[in-house]
């Protein structure tokens, strides 16, 4: 076993602890019986509350107690974060209920709230909001959506012992608050947990199924089949001793949260985690997530410093990777990035100032190491000569993917080039609609280093017109420039594109200007027809209005109305055109050489796209505003 110098957690245990336990020795009380039990209750609510505690054998015990007070059945659905411990999960498993997994939010590791909707079913019944690593989640928005759904709320607060939000301690919104004291934890009592509950029913429920499902007033009686939760009084005892100098714990920790971010503030390897004004974070354990785009290798990071003696932890892996939960399987990228990116520091009482400051500035010289021998020798970056990745794109370029495995290298290599050859800073986000080929990735291994290129997955296919609207809205360049990316648009025609468009709003790709073709006749006699029946409908003025290839100042495209959006791919760029001309927007067009995969098999397939198209064209005219 290795022994390090900063260990990642190291309990302090005082006078009073001590003092305690031996008490309980000297007097035989040391069993699930004792004063400490009571006490450590009681003090407990007084402290942390409101609500009713009781004290039980670990934190994950206090969700499947949780869990059978509030009536989960065999069957119900429970949603819970798929980006947490195994202890949040483990216990819907056990009373045959079935987890239903939330993906993050992008900026916080807690569950997304407005993901809740998407997955309510009939057989929904409880949430368990994790507050994550000492982290609070939307908690006031998790307890609306269950009130109004009639669901229950657990409050899985095992590594948030006081934290709080609006001045109130998590733990005390939901139905039951769940607590762990492991050896890490902010309070300890070696292992133990605490149910924090709304109201005494609640608790007397838990009590029953803690204590093997007897009741109270007749022993040996079992109204229920419960469990062995209970707290011994020796736990309990050291509990209490911790929890008399509970605030100078919590306060010493936040001394330590921050000494690490004074020095890491300086650099910029960490994403920047969103803390809301309203809440007030605890440090459990120091955990620094590291940007993507600076590639480094948290695996090796973490290797690194076990040779300056700091012992780490990586993040928790998502629930839906690992094999004991395969079976809900889910496609979550911010789950994988948190997962892959994060690390745990040493983060106890015990450290001084000065040996937070040599842990903050060890990492952050083994991270500079890596990062500079990862930029010799990684060969997949292949960055343009004489650009650097920049973080104040001028253009930003927009790739809505999906299966596009045999283009997205080339196709993105190219647009760097143009770019450079234009001599303009840029950013490409690739908007992915959950593709099944190695879309994904091919773009992780080949650009997981290039800071200009920003990666995202949608949590369900939206359909390719969402996907560039959502594009639209990350982007953060002064020009937006909008493509296919299955070789149907030219990627050599985006840097002309983008210097038209510095005379003109919009500049738009076109197979019908003088220049441009297609390469099958049929389907250009089709797309005439198409562009043809809404120039006469809308009064447009261009040539081609379905082709998609187009750049546009973001000034500009802030003026258009953003919430009136048909969800089909020509629809997007029809209406777009349509409105840029009812604003006088000034537009070019440059020929374009389209190459489709699209194929007009029928007269009948052409016939509906043309109804289609009139309809949507007639309720664009008549319904749309300015």
């Amino acid at each position: 076993m290795t022994s390090f110098r900063y260990p990642v957690a190291n309990p302090q245990i005082g006078k009073n602890e001590s003092t305690y336990v031996n008490e309980c020795l000297d007097t035989h009380w040391i069993s699930s019986s004792g004063k400490y039990i009571g006490a450590f209750e009681e003090g407990f609510s007084n402290t942390f509350g409101p609500g009713v505690s009781v004290a039980v054998n670990s934190g994950t015990i206090a969700i499947d107690l949780a869990l059978e007070a509030v009536g989960i059945s065999p069957g119900d659905e429970v949603m819970v974060p798929n980006f947490t411990f195994a202890g949040s999960v483990s216990p819907i498993y056990r009373l045959q209920a079935i987890p239903v997994l939330i993906p993050p939010c992008e900026d916080t590791w807690n569950i997304d709230v407005e993901l809740l909707k998407k997955y309510l079913t009939p057989k929904t019944k409880a949430i368990i909001a994790v507050h994550l690593y000492g982290h609070p989640c939307d908690i006031k928005a998790i307890v609306k959506f269950a009130k109004e759904h009639n669901l229950a709320v657990i409050e899985d607060a095992a590594e948030s012992l006081g934290a709080k939000v609006d001045g109130r301690y998590v733990g005390t919104f939901g139905d039951v608050g769940c607590f762990s004291f492991f050896g890490n934890k902010v309070l300890t009592t070696g292992e133990g947990g605490m149910c924090l509950c709304k109201n005494q029913q609640l608790a007397d429920n838990i009590r029953l199924y803690r204590d093997h499902g007897m009741t109270s007033d007749q022993r040996y009686w079992h109204k229920v089949i419960g469990y062995n939760g209970r707290m011994t009084n020796m736990q309990a005892a050291v509990g209490l001793g911790q929890l008399e100098r509970i605030e100078s714990l919590i306060e010493r920790r936040m001394e330590i949260h921050a000494l690490y971010n004074n020095v890491f503030s300086k650099t910029e390897f960490f994403k920047k985690i969103t803390i809301p004004e309203n809440t007030q974070i605890v440090n459990w354990l120091e955990s620094p997530v590291l940007k993507d785009s600076c590639g480094l290798d948290r695996n090796k990071l973490i290797q690194d410093l076990v040779e300056d003696s700091i012992e780490t932890r990586p993040f928790f892996y998502p629930i839906s990777q690992m094999p004991a939960y395969s079976r809900f399987g889910l496609n979550d990228a911010n789950s994988d990035y948190f997962s892959s990116h994060g690390i745990n520091l040493p983060t106890y009482t015990q450290l001084s100032d000065s040996d937070v400051n040599t842990i903050a500035e060890s990492v952050c010289k083994r991270i500079e190491k890596q990062f500079n021998k990862g930029s010799k020798e990684t060969k997949a970056l292949e960055l343009p000569k004489n650009i650097a990745p920049s973080y104040t794109p001028v253009v930003s370029i927009i790739l809505p993917t999906f299966n596009e495995a045999d283009n997205i290298c080339s196709i993105i290599s190219t647009l760097r080039e143009e770019m450079v050859s234009i001599s303009k800073d840029y950013e490409i986000i690739i908007i992915d609609e959950q593709s099944i080929d190695n879309t994904v990735g091919l773009i992780r291994e080949n650009f997981k280093h290039d800071a200009n290129v920003h990666f995202h997955i949608q949590e369900k296919r939206c359909g390719l017109a969402k996907a560039i609207h959502e594009g639209i809205l990350k982007a953060k360049g002064e020009y937006i420039l909008i493509m296919d990316t299955d070789y149907n648009h030219d990627p050599h025609m985006a840097g002309k594109i983008v210097k038209f468009t510095e005379h003109f709003d919009i500049v738009s790709g076109s197979r019908f200007t003088t220049g441009g073709s297609m390469e099958k006749t049929s389907v250009w006699f089709c797309s005439l027809i198409y562009n043809l029946m809404l120039r006469m409908l809308l009064g447009l003025k261009t040539q081609d209005n379905l082709a998609g290839y187009f750049c546009i100042k973001k000034e500009k495209i802030q003026l258009l109305n953003s919430d009136f959006i048909f969800y089909g791919h020509g629809d997007y760029f029809f209406r777009l055109l349509y409105l840029a001309h009812k604003k006088n927007f000034s537009i070019l067009e440059v020929p374009i050489s389209y190459k489709t995969n699209l194929s007009t098999n029928t007269s009948k397939s052409f016939l509906w796209t043309l109804l289609c198209y009139t309809k949507r064209a007639l309720k664009l005219k008549f319904l749309s505003t300015d």
